[in-house]
């Protein structure tokens, strides 16, 4: 849901910035990747229908994974401190947008983006962190994707911000782990 939500916000920022007009203006040097990429997104839709309606089992998984879901959805509204679990989601949202537009400002060749770029780089980043371990590999290229849209060819940062947030987790999860040993055991006689 709150993906979502910064999908939506990324989307209507680079609206504004006509950054959808100058993709989708079709001149003859880039169109003619744009009809292959619609064409496969077509044939991909196509089979996968196909595949949903033919094969039980894969849409046995598919409405599983539909149904769990709307279930967290829906289990967001029956919990008792719905809004704190809630206000921390966007505080945890917001921190990681302010934390990825101050690393940008630390550098001078991105000092001056805006805040369609930065979220445009946070939508990158989340996607490839969903997608591969880490993000490895995919966060850094798609960083740089998204500034070249702007203009602005850079690589470190992506690959600086990667690294501050791999470094930032690998040194929490160690010192939890530490912190977890040294809790007190408690009886349960």
């Amino acid at each position: 849901m709150m993906f979502g939500l910064i999908f939506l916000i990324t989307g209507l920022l680079r609206l504004n910035n006509g950054d959808i007009g100058s993709i989708t203006n079709s001149d003859q040097s880039s169109s003619s990747w744009k009809i292959y990429v619609l064409i496969g997104m077509v044939v991909i839709g196509i089979i996968g229908a196909d595949f949903y309606f033919k094969n039980d089992k894969f849409r046995k998984v598919c409405n599983e994974k539909i149904l769990g879901f709307y279930q967290g959805v829906k289990s967001i509204w029956t919990m008792k401190k719905k809004w704190t679990f809630i206000g921390h989601t966007f505080f945890i949202w917001s921190a990681y947008i302010v934390a990825l537009w101050l690393f940008a400002l630390a550098f001078p060749q991105t000092a001056g983006i805006g805040i369609d770029t930065v979220f445009g780089i946070f939508l990158v980043s989340a996607i490839a962190v969903g997608l591969l371990p880490d993000g490895m590999g995919a966060y850094p290229a798609w960083v740089t994707k998204v500034l070249a849209m702007d203009g602005i060819q850079f690589v470190a940062l992506g690959i600086f911000a990667w690294g501050a947030q791999t470094l930032t987790i690998l040194i929490l999860e160690l010192l939890s782990l530490f912190l977890i040993q040294r809790q007190p055991k408690q009886n349960t006689d």
